[in-house]
C-alpha cells in the first residue's frame, strides 16, 4: 500500500474518531448518563471492582489512546514530529470539554489532562517500543 494511502486511511480514522468523541460530548446530561450506565451495567458483569465512574475516566483515557496512536502514525508517515500529537490531542481534549459545558454537562480541566495522558501512553508506546521493534525487524529481514 502507497504511504498516499496510507495517510488517507489514518486521516479518515482520526477524523472518525474525532467525530465518535466529540458525539458522545454532544449528548446532553440524561442521554450521556444512560448510555454509559447501559454500557456499565455489562461492563461490572464481567469486571465487578470497576466502578461507574472509574469506567467513564477509562473510556476517556481510552479513545484519546486510539486518536493519539492514529495521529503518532499519521504524523510519522508525513515526516512530522510525533510530539505534535499531544499538542493535537490537547487540543481536541479541551475542544471537547469545551462541548460538554456547552450542552449542559459537567466540564473539567482534570479530564482534558486525562485525555492528554492517553494521547501520551500512545505516543510513548509507539516511540518507545513500536517503531523501535518495527526497525530492529526490518533491519534482520
Amino acid at each position: 500500500m502507497s504511504n498516499k494511502a496510507k495517510k488517507t486511511i489514518l486521516l479518515i480514522l482520526i477524523i472518525l474518531t474525532i467525530a465518535f468523541i466529540f458525539g458522545n460530548s454532544l449528548e446532553n446530561r440524561q442521554s450521556s448518563a444512560q448510555i454509559s450506565t447501559a454500557v456499565y451495567s455489562v461492563v461490572s458483569r464481567m469486571l465487578p471492582f470497576i466502578s461507574h465512574k472509574l469506567l467513564r475516566k477509562m473510556a476517556h483515557f481510552f479513545e484519546f489512546m486510539v486518536l493519539g496512536s492514529e495521529l503518532v502514525l499519521y504524523l510519522h508517515l508525513c515526516n512530522k514530529k510525533i510530539e505534535y500529537a499531544v499538542i493535537i490531542g490537547m487540543m481536541a481534549g479541551a475542544i471537547d470539554e469545551t462541548i460538554q459545558y456547552f450542552v449542559g454537562r459537567y466540564a473539567s480541566i482534570l479530564d482534558v489532562l486525562l485525555d492528554t495522558s492517553g494521547v501520551v501512553i500512545a505516543l510513548l508506546l509507539f516511540k518507545y517500543l513500536i517503531f523501535p521493534y518495527l526497525i530492529k525487524k526490518e533491519s534482520n529481514s
